[in-house]
């Protein structure tokens, strides 16, 4: 048995002396490695940090509804971890939907940085603004397009729960109006 697995290593050998330089650089051109020199073969072998890089360019609905259910890696990396959620779903078609509320928007409510969101996105099911209180601690940013005076003013004294709330911006979805009263509730935040 020894002796065969000698010849057998020779053979092995024989034929990469014989491999053209052509045929091993292009072999070696097909390898990937990271930073460490470890080959990568697949997506999978890529680190976290560089998925958390990836995340950071597209919005928690696309992340949760493409990654979450692909392993168990990908699940663990989206709901058991502190990555920052940005909901962004300004667009009419990219509606935030009853799924996306129950499963993504309220379970990690805390973990959201960036929310989002138009007239069409929360008027479509039982969200509403009055949702949006001290429980979203990392809530930096808030935007609100197509929204109704009538809903924002009955809103604004909300936000002054948001502890790390630094950016809001509105767009009316009615006709001018008074903006003092808006503006009083907006400064007083």
């Amino acid at each position: 048995i020894i002796l065969s697995d000698i010849s057998m290593n020779q053979v092995k050998r024989q034929l990469n002396e014989h491999m053209s330089s052509d045929e091993k650089t292009k072999k070696l051109r097909n390898l990937k490695f990271d930073k460490n020199g470890t080959e990568i073969t697949c997506i999978e072998h890529l680190s976290n940090e560089i998925f958390y890089e990836i995340f950071d360019y597209l919005d928690g609905c696309d992340i949760f509804d493409t990654f979450s259910n692909l392993n168990i890696r990908f699940k663990c990396l989206i709901l058991y971890s502190s990555l920052p959620i940005k909901i962004h779903r300004s667009i009419s078609s990219n509606q935030i939907t009853e799924y996306h509320y129950q499963k993504l928007i309220i379970p990690y409510r805390h973990r959201i940085i960036s929310f989002h969101i138009n007239d069409k996105s929360y008027m479509s099911f039982s969200f509403s603004l009055h949702m949006i209180d001290e429980s979203f601690s990392r809530l930096e940013s808030l935007v609100l397009y197509k929204i109704q005076y009538d809903i924002l003013i009955y809103f604004l004294p909300n936000l002054i729960t948001l502890p790390r709330l630094f950016s809001l911006k509105i767009g009316l979805n009615d006709g001018l109006r008074n903006f003092s009263k808006l503006y009083g509730l907006v400064f007083r935040c």
